[in-house]
């Protein structure tokens, strides 16, 4: 292995989670300025294969755990989407490499260690210190 290529790819790497992480912190900051109330919550999102990567920002008023979640995933450059049906309910279509073609996954949300259904992550609201936790089996 060259080193100067590993080095290469070791500054690149560093750059883009900087890039992400300002990115992340200035939808974040949006978000509370729109909002009356201040504070920040993580999120953290665990896969399968042991990877986890966790977001940290300001939250904004009336911000639910899909608006945090989806803020992360923008930031993180995670492929996420989803849908809300008339009454509400949310339904994830595709989380990264997960979705309809997969054979099988399963994804579990927390908010501060208590799990939520994914039908309610619209209708759940974040507050300043929440720690939301997604784990795809």
């Amino acid at each position: 292995m060259n080193p100067s290529t590993t080095s290469a790819s070791s500054s690149e790497s560093n750059v883009r989670w900087l890039w992400q992480a300002a990115a992340i912190l200035t939808i974040l900051g949006f978000l509370w300025l729109v909002g009356t109330e201040s504070g920040q919550a993580t999120v953290t999102i665990q896969w399968p294969v042991g990877q986890t990567r966790t977001f940290e920002g300001d939250i904004s008023a009336n911000m639910t755990i899909l608006d945090a979640f989806n803020a992360a995933a923008l930031v993180g450059n995670i492929k996420f989407q989803f849908e809300v049906d008339d009454s509400n309910k949310t339904k994830i279509v595709q989380l990264d490499e997960y979705g309809p073609d997969s054979l099988e996954f399963e994804l579990k949300f927390f908010i501060n260690d208590k799990a939520i259904i994914v039908d309610d992550l619209n209708t759940v609201y974040v507050r300043p210190g929440d720690h939301i936790k997604v784990n795809i089996n």
